[in-house]
């Protein structure tokens, strides 16, 4: 398949009823909104689309909405969010979860920021990780750039058998210009090394199964995600069947984007696409008009 190369979103904008959007890397990095997504979202709501967003946040979905809210980004630009930690709560809190986890957790990440993954659930926490029959991996609860830290951790749950539940398969994200480790990198290892791993989030179809059970008065051929990994994001669209749209304000983006130019490059998508042995339907720069 090849992809398109597009200058911005309004050449296929009328293709498409509804949006399925990545967070961080395409509607904000972290620290401030991308101004021309904010453009974007707002033409589409005043042209009638869906705008769902999707993370990998590993946290519950009301707590995304508080901080898009701190962002500045209004609720009338968008209809939904989606979240993986809200999909790994669920499970946890299922009875399914229940009996393939037990009743005692020690959360990995347990700081003020995912707090409220621990609301709810009919499980005790313990602070030693021998004591837990599961893992709730949220990811570093500081800027984390290497695994080092997890090491003893990993060797020990390991060697007694527990499992872990990871609430966000991302391997790392930018915050502003530095990249930091996310709770998929520390799942990875485990796995890696023996482990046992539930993951939740995309490119897994739970995720957009919920997305596409808010849209079903909405074709899926115009329905369009848009994301800044092909390992998430592009690979979970496609899983699902889905039109997608990669961008270049992500993790690859130097590999996208020509720095003198500033024009997407053809050779670094084609890298990408030989890579990952997938190609998105379109690529652009930024998430843009």
């Amino acid at each position: 398949m090849t992809t398109k190369i597009i200058s911005g979103f309004q050449e296929i904008a009328p293709q498409y009823d509804a949006l399925i959007v990545d967070l961080w890397g395409v509607t904000h990095n972290g620290r401030t909104l991308f101004s021309p997504a904010v453009d974007v979202f707002e033409q589409a709501k005043k042209d009638g689309k869906t705008v769902i967003f999707l993370s990998n946040a590993p946290r519950r979905a009301s707590s995304v909405y508080v901080q898009l809210d701190r962002f500045g980004l209004s609720r009338g630009l968008y209809d939904a969010v989606v979240t993986s930690g809200e999909t790994a709560w669920a499970w946890v809190h299922s009875e399914s979860g229940g009996e393939t986890l037990g009743q005692k957790c020690f959360h990995l990440g347990a700081g003020e920021k995912d707090a409220n993954m621990r609301i709810g659930l009919d499980v005790g926490f313990v602070d030693d990780v021998a004591e837990a029959s599961f893992i709730l991996n949220t990811g570093p609860e500081d800027a984390v750039t290497t695994l080092e830290r997890f090491e003893p951790l990993i060797r020990e749950a390991i060697a007694n058998q527990i499992p872990m539940v990871c609430a966000n398969p991302d391997l790392s994200v930018l915050r502003g210009e530095i990249e930091e480790l996310c709770a998929g990198a520390i799942a990875e290892e485990y796995e890696r090394q023996g482990g046992t791993v539930y993951w939740f989030g995309k490119p897994w179809q739970d995720v957009y199964n919920h997305c596409l059970a808010l849209l079903t008065d909405i074709d899926r051929k115009r329905v369009l995600c848009i994301g800044d990994s092909m390992r998430t994001d592009i690979k979970g669209a496609r899983a699902a069947s889905l039109d997608c749209l990669l961008v270049g304000t992500g993790l690859r983006g130097q590999q996208l984007v020509s720095a003198q130019s500033g024009h997407l490059n053809p050779h670094g998508l084609n890298q990408l696409i030989a890579e990952y042995e997938i190609a998105p339907t379109f690529a652009c720069v930024a998430l843009k008009p």
